[in-house]
This record gives structure tokens, C-alpha cells and sequence, in this order.
């Protein structure tokens, strides 16, 4: 799942965006299924970019879990494992 290589994650900028940070603040849906250490969090899992450090991925905020009330934190993910559901700053 994860491909951090030595040179770092490359990530190119979100539709309609001109750089990497305009990822931050995006709500994304999890189309991967994220496994770490300690937590493992299921494909269509909701939660926000809360950081875009250049050759580290995507830092991905998670909403908490119906059932056990956790909110995971995961970084190092691609564009690729994640779409885009609302734009920055959106909230109905």
C-alpha cells in the first residue's frame, strides 16, 4: 500500500489545483484499504487532508468510527488512495 521511496512520495496537485497544498482542507474518501501497526481503516472511510508536506503524501484526518468512536490520523498516502467528495472548506 504505501510506496514512500527514498526520494519521497510524489504528489501531483488535486483537479483544478495549481500545487500540492492545495490539498489541505479537501474532504477525501478512502478508496484503499490503509492497514498500519496499530490501526487499519476500510476502503470508503471519510476524513480531511489536514497536511501536504512535500515527499511525505497526504496526511489524512479520519472521521471517528461508528462503532468505536476512534478518529485515525494516517499519513503517507497517494493521490491514488484517496477521491475527492467536497472541496475545501465546504460544509452543508
Amino acid at each position: 500500500m504505501f510506496k514512500n521511496t527514498s526520494s519521497g512520495i510524489r504528489l501531483s496537485p488535486p483537479p483544478g489545483g495549481k500545487k500540492n497544498a492545495d490539498w489541505m482542507g479537501l474532504r477525501v474518501r478512502l478508496v484503499t484499504e490503509v492497514k498500519t501497526q496499530c490501526q487499519s481503516v476500510p476502503i470508503g472511510a471519510e476524513g480531511e487532508v489536514s497536511d501536504t508536506r512535500v515527499g511525505k503524501g497526504l496526511r489524512v484526518t479520519f472521521d471517528a468510527c461508528p462503532h468505536c468512536g476512534v478518529s485515525a490520523i494516517v499519513g503517507g498516502l497517494e493521490a491514488s488512495d484517496v477521491e475527492i467528495i467536497e472541496p475545501a472548506g465546504y460544509r452543508s
